[in-house]
């Protein structure tokens, strides 16, 4: 992938790729305090301890401090993105049917029978046209791609917390799985670079939405501050024009562009990843970015001028 053509992106891309390697004896990179959930006994198991917080001291180390409430049953995410695939290459409706909601229960989405995810699968699937319009949807969210992403207009074609998990699991080496942890990690680290250039307001390209967590009633996930502001994935659009769901399709593309372009730079590198491993990282990081960063910025950067979104 050669240079992003935004100089706000490829700058963006250029800082993640820093601050991914493990440098010894790095300070923190980013910590919060955890509770007794479930969802944290990975990273206890991990710690060996009775740890009230989580931390790390890069993107890198965030992934391998990966921790999520583990099902008791039920594919893990990988067999489950691989079967989708085969059903879809296969033009296999029902498995792809199966496959979809499988996702949806492993992540925790579209729970109720009828939700709108939920009902536009099915509705595919009468219709006998959930592979095609998989496969549409997938390619119209290719990184680098200028195609329309109209289609995603909450009937044609849908983007949300649950639709953006089948469509990474449809193709999980260039697409992200863009939930409001991811993007308010996102968020926090654009703010962060933004902040070390000097550069006040957040420039369109870098205007990563996020979304509140369900248990708490303070904003845990917002990563605006003073000069900075970032919206939230519920929040209306100020473009009539843009339908909630396109926005969202658009937050995939973009993100999943520049994560491609960092990883790209870190394979220049020498060093080997992947855009899931990045995902995981921000999954983490995202959880609460209240906290602030503790470090000083790894990389400098030239002033950009802001192009408020």
């Amino acid at each position: 992938m050669p240079e992003l053509p935004d100089a706000h992106q490829e700058a963006f891309a250029r800082h993640l790729a820093d601050l991914w390697p493990s440098v010894e004896a790095a300070p923190r990179l980013h910590g919060f305090p955890i509770s007794r959930h479930p969802a944290w006994k990975q990273w206890r198991a991990l710690t060996g301890q009775e740890a009230n917080s989580w931390w790390c001291t890069s993107l890198e180390q965030a992934q391998r401090h990966y921790s999520w409430t583990q099902r008791e049953s039920g594919e893990p995410f990988e067999v489950l993105a691989a079967g989708l695939r085969a059903a879809l290459d296969e033009g296999d409706e029902a498995g792809a049917r199966h496959f979809c909601l499988a996702i949806f229960t492993w992540g925790g989405v579209a729970k109720k029978p009828d939700d709108g995810s939920r009902l536009w699968v099915e509705r595919q699937f009468a219709n006998a046209t959930l592979c095609r319009q998989m496969l549409a949807a997938v390619a119209l969210l290719q990184p680098g791609s200028m195609a329309s992403l109209a289609c995603f207009d909450g009937a044609d074609l849908l983007m949300n917390a649950a639709m953006t998990k089948v469509y990474a699991a449809a193709s999980p080496a260039s697409l992200i799985i863009y939930d409001g942890r991811v993007g308010a990690a996102l968020g926090l680290l654009a703010r962060r670079l933004l902040a070390a250039q000097g550069t006040i307001g957040v420039p369109a390209s870098l205007a990563f939405r996020w979304g509140a967590a369900q248990t708490r009633p303070y904003d845990s996930r917002n990563p605006s501050q003073a000069g900075y502001a970032f919206q939230s994935l519920y929040q209306q659009s100020r473009r009539a024009e843009r339908h909630p769901d396109r926005l969202w399709a658009e937050l995939v593309r973009g993100s999943s562009t520049m994560l491609l372009r960092a990883r790209e730079l870190l394979t220049g590198r020498g060093i080997r990843t992947s855009l899931g491993d990045f995902e995981q990282a921000l999954f983490m990081l995202g959880f609460n970015v209240r906290y602030p960063l503790h470090d000083e910025p790894r990389a400098g950067a030239q002033r950009l001028p802001a192009t408020c979104a």
